[in-house]
């Protein structure tokens, strides 16, 4: 089949709900009472204990937390003094990065790595993404070397905005009409059935393998979470304090922040712009449809367009054949796809149907 892609604005209806129910990824549910969201501050500067736990170990580590950077109860990352531009807000050591080579040096990371490399061919998701959740689900429950990093993740619930995990019910009146409906139901199933093949190779007696359950939030962490090739080798990497970060991108969106990957494997993290004392800090996920940040992060954007006026955001078109993106915005990002599914439905046609003379 082929599948054409319209970038265009999503359906008002569509987005009306999802603002309803969505919120915003790495933020306490919003259901979440407020006596709950207070018992995470220390009752002092109103800082999340566990952010101060996980500073305390990266430079414990021989890494750098910048003296302002702060988290508040509301799980906001932000700056309590002005920062310079320029200014190295993080340095995150290597090793308290959580990879692939992470897992490989631990006994259970050796023992998810057997499991998942036998049904590495018939996995949905990634065997890489699936033998990091797993490695991430067991670091989460064993107190290991990455106990301070896991207590910042967010609880269970906080991942219920990802379509995989709303009842069926939500999905069809949310996403119908929408190619994410069936892509939803796939990631569903997709997740049950990767965590069965890896427990059906799982020997391990001294090692229990995570539960679902687990390894349902794991995923949904690295899924949401990891950076793209800064754990080595063009591979993605958990990074702390870093991946608490909330997403901001698009016309007018000033950058706070810039990251990279240094020499000795350590991420380095420095502020982009000047940041005024209690402002917010932000970085960005890329340009992403609102429906690859809804399947993956639980958010969508009212206005998800790039300054150059490119929309971000998809909607899918089937025709027998392959696929097209379309985009609206600029000719450059317009013209050519459009100008091949002309001539993919054209071709169709002569399939299906005696051209007339002069053609389509």
């Amino acid at each position: 089949s082929c599948t054409v892609f319209l970038q265009v604005a999503p359906r008002p209806k569509l987005l009306l709900g999802l603002r309803r129910m969505v919120a915003k990824k790495r933020k306490h549910s919003a259901t979440e009472p407020a006596a709950a969201q207070a018992e995470h501050s220390d009752g002092s500067d109103g800082c999340l204990p566990e952010w101060v736990a996980a500073a305390s170990w990266v430079r414990s580590c021989g890494g750098t937390v910048h003296e302002a950077l702060a988290m508040s109860c509301s799980r906001e990352v932000n700056v309590t003094a002005a920062v310079s531009e320029g200014a190295l807000l993080l340095r995150i050591p290597e090793q308290c990065l959580v990879t692939l080579s992470a897992a490989e040096s631990s006994a259970a990371g050796k023992k998810i790595f057997k499991a998942v490399s036998i049904v590495k061919a018939k996995l949905h998701n990634s065997s890489n993404d699936v033998a990091l959740a797993m490695f991430l689900a067991f670091e989460m429950n064993a107190g290991s070397r990455f106990k301070d990093y896991a207590a910042t993740l967010p609880p269970r619930a906080s991942y219920n905005g990802l379509p995989r995990r709303w009842s069926d019910k939500k999905l069809a009146r949310l996403l119908t009409g929408s190619p994410l409906l069936e892509r939803t139901r796939r990631d569903r199933e997709g997740l049950r059935q990767d965590y069965d093949l890896v427990a059906s190779r799982w020997k391990s007696v001294d090692v229990a393998l995570p539960s679902l359950e687990h390894f349902d939030q794991a995923l949904a962490a690295v899924s949401s979470r990891a950076f793209a090739g800064l754990g080595g080798d063009e591979l993605d990497a958990m990074v702390p304090l870093l991946d608490l970060l909330d997403h901001r991108r698009g016309v007018g969106q000033a950058k706070d922040t810039q990251y990279k990957r240094a020499a000795d494997g350590a991420v380095e993290v420095r502020a982009q712009r000047a940041l005024a004392a209690g402002s917010a800090v932000y970085l960005t996920y890329g340009a992403k449809g609102n429906a690859q940040l809804l399947s993956c992060y639980g958010f969508c954007l009212r206005r998800n367009v790039e300054p150059d006026g490119s929309s971000n955001d998809v909607l899918e078109f089937t025709l027998p054949g392959a696929t097209v993106a379309l985009r609206a915005g600029p000719k450059a990002y317009t013209y050519g796809p459009f100008v091949k599914a002309i001539e993919m439905l054209r071709a169709t046609q002569r399939k299906s149907v005696p051209s007339p003379a002069g053609g389509l």
